[in-house]
């Protein structure tokens, strides 16, 4: 159904349609305001409603928030280290490697050198330290956490260094700092 409605407060018209109804979920209305008819030249200044304004600013930011993404490049993604399998030393029940496995804390970047902690293996089967430079060369273990013996009293994991080392590391000049969830004088952990 097609109308026309005088405003007299605002001194325009407004032509209107009656949207059918599966227009009714719609984001926008399809009403369209004529404001100002200029009598000289009978040519209409057409504001649309703000309903749509609002739907063709979302579609915008919309658009310009997937702009960027073509012009991203793929990034590329280079394994720099690969540690070695896990075997069951017999004498302790730990499993043991050279290097450590396991690496669950974040790295922590100094200068051009990673640093890290693996939570299990080692030589002892208690986790490792480790350094690592950002081009994968320069693998070296700083620490293995000493072996773990069961204290009957505490019924802990107690050894004198600490075991699962899973917090990020701290470096300060010469010295790296963390923690180790178990371990320990009583088996509580260590820093």
């Amino acid at each position: 159904m097609l109308g026309f409605k005088a405003d007299r407060s605002d001194k325009s018209l407004e032509l209107s349609r009656s949207p059918p109804r599966a227009a009714d979920s719609l984001p926008f209305q399809p009403t369209t305001r004529v404001r100002r008819i200029n009598s000289k030249t009978m040519k209409a200044r057409i504001t649309p409603p703000a309903r749509t304004l609002q739907f063709l600013k979302s579609m915008l930011v919309q658009v310009c928030a997937f702009l960027p993404a073509l012009f991203v490049s793929a990034q590329v993604v280079n394994q720099i280290k690969s540690f070695p399998a896990v075997a069951l030393d017999p004498s302790t029940g730990f499993y043991t490697n050279s290097d450590g496995a396991y690496p669950r804390a974040p790295l922590t970047l100094s200068g051009a050198t990673l640093y890290g902690a693996a939570i299990v293996a080692g030589s002892s089967g208690s986790g490792t330290i480790f350094k690592i430079n950002t081009d994968g060369s320069g693998f070296a273990v700083l620490r293995s956490l000493a072996a773990a013996t069961d204290n009957s009293a505490t019924q802990q994991l107690t050894n004198s260094d600490g075991a699962q080392p899973q917090s990020r590391l701290l470096v300060a000049g010469d010295t790296v700092y963390g923690t180790a969830l178990y371990g320990g004088a009583l088996g509580n952990g260590t820093l």
